[in-house]
Formats: structure tokens, C-alpha cells, sequence
């Protein structure tokens, strides 16, 4: 069932063009993707954060979904009819902060999260 929403969701956002208009909201910045598009893949089957995410890309940019996260679950809990509360977060990729390679790199983990920011 999984892969048969993700591969409409892929087949949708591949073959249609959505048109921006002026009232629809963008809520992935890093993706571009829109209000609609979200309202699209719950209608469409998306039970869970991780379905959103999967159909639409919402939360795969370069933020990894700091953004827009709390947004797409709101939406998700609304349409469902369901406490927010009861939505599990989306997953995540590491790091889920951008760090330094040094860090990463250095022999001593006593520096870890000491690192200076530019």
C-alpha cells in the first residue's frame, strides 16, 4: 500500500503543473511546496507526516523540515480530526544540524558542540 502512494504521489507531482497563485501559501520554502499540494496528498492517501513527505517532498530540502514541519502536521491532525499530539513526527536524516566536518573529524569528542558559528 505504501509504495502504491508514493508512486501516485511521484506519477501526480512529475506529470501535473501546479500553478502558484497569489493566495496559495507556500509552506516548504526549501521545496516549494504549496498549501495545495499538501491538501492534495492527504486527499490522495497520506495517512502520516512520512506519506506527505514521500508524495510531496515536503521536508526534504535543505532544512531538513525545521521549517515547515509543525505546519504539515497541523494540517495533517486538522484533516484527520485528531490532537495534534497524535501525529508522529516525520523522520529525520542525520545530522539534523548542519555541523563542521572537523568536528566530526576530530579524534577528541570533548569539542562537540563547542564549535564556533559563523
Amino acid at each position: 500500500m505504501k509504495s502504491s502512494i508514493y508512486s501516485t504521489g511521484l506519477l501526480k507531482k512529475f506529470t501535473r503543473r501546479y500553478v502558484l497563485t497569489g493566495s496559495d501559501k507556500v509552506i516548504c520554502r526549501c521545496e516549494e511546496i504549496t498549501e495545495t499540494e499538501i491538501v492534495e496528498a492527504i486527499r490522495d492517501g497520506a495517512e502520516s507526516v512520512n506519506d506527505i513527505k514521500r508524495m510531496t517532498r515536503a521536508g526534504m530540502g535543505l532544512c531538513q523540515g525545521r521549517t515547515c514541519r509543525g505546519i504539515v502536521s497541523q494540517m495533517l491532525a486538522k484533516a484527520q480530526n485528531r490532537p495534534l499530539k497524535d501525529i508522529l513526527p516525520s523522520t529525520f536524516r542525520p545530522p539534523v544540524r548542519p555541523i563542521k566536518l572537523s568536528v566530526l573529524a576530530a579524534e577528541d569528542s570533548t569539542n562537540f558542540g563547542n564549535e564556533r558559528r559563523h
